[in-house]
């Protein structure tokens, strides 16, 4: 029989990496939602017409002042 021996883990590594994959998780389930949303304001052309009004209306506007 081998004897294990315990080594200690260095805990701040641990605590970056969970933090990394945290992070990145977060960013994959929002770029998630983006592309949902885009797929959505595609598929209704009426929704879009409208927000395209609007940032048009937003630019005159602007351009006016």
């Amino acid at each position: 029989m081998f004897r294990m021996h315990y080594q200690p883990v260095n805990n701040n590594k641990l605590q970056e990496i969970s933090r990394i994959i945290a992070y990145q998780r977060k960013n994959f389930k929002n770029r998630q939602l983006q592309l949902k949303k885009k797929e959505e304001e595609e598929s209704h052309p009426k929704l879009n017409i409208k927000k395209n009004q609007k940032k048009n209306r937003h630019k005159l506007n602007k351009e006016n002042k």
